[in-house]
């Protein structure tokens, strides 16, 4: 694994540490919750391995924090992840439908003229 690959799965597995830790969950409990292994969630929080798209998803829904921020992008969690899931169907999405709904929020995330201005 490259070296920026590195530094950002070890974060990626901070985060992911944290957020369980918040919830008081263990490995297994998590494991459990989106419905893969408890190895999994130990690589992912030794920086060991990414989660794939559809798992990054279920983190962000599960915890209803933001893609970005478990990802390390953002150190804010506005992730409205209840109204906006009751909303959205992600599930019904393939994979090519999951990345492109990914392309374009980001997209929108870099017009100005989408983003609420929090300059105070």
């Amino acid at each position: 694994m490259p070296a920026l690959e590195r530094e950002s799965a070890k974060l990626v597995g901070e985060r992911i540490a944290g957020l369980r830790n918040e919830r008081g969950l263990l490995q297994h409990e998590l494991a459990k919750e989106i419905n893969v292994s408890r190895e999994l969630i130990s690589e992912w929080e030794c920086g060991d391995r990414l989660p794939d798209v559809n798992s990054w998803i279920k983190l962000a829904t599960f915890f209803e924090v933001s893609c970005d921020y478990i990802c390390g992008a953002s150190t804010h969690r506005v992730f409205k992840g209840r109204s906006f899931s009751d909303k959205l169907d992600i599930n019904r999405l393939n994979e090519k439908g999951v990345d492109m709904l990914f392309e374009f929020y980001h997209m929108l995330l870099r017009r100005e003229e989408f983003v609420k201005n929090t300059d105070k």
